[in-house]
């Protein structure tokens, strides 16, 4: 999908996303799958 090809994106050029446009993903997005995945891999969040 579209989506995952821009958090590659972002992942591999370091820059910062809106959080709110993670939310446009799904409604849990950010709270299940973006924030832990954040905090056990490291990064800034």
């Amino acid at each position: 999908p579209d989506w995952q090809k821009e958090m590659e994106l972002m992942q591999q050029s370091q820059v910062k996303a809106e959080i709110q446009s993670l939310a446009s993903i799904a409604p849990d997005f950010l709270t299940n799958i973006y924030l832990p995945n954040k905090l056990r891999y490291g990064g800034w969040v």
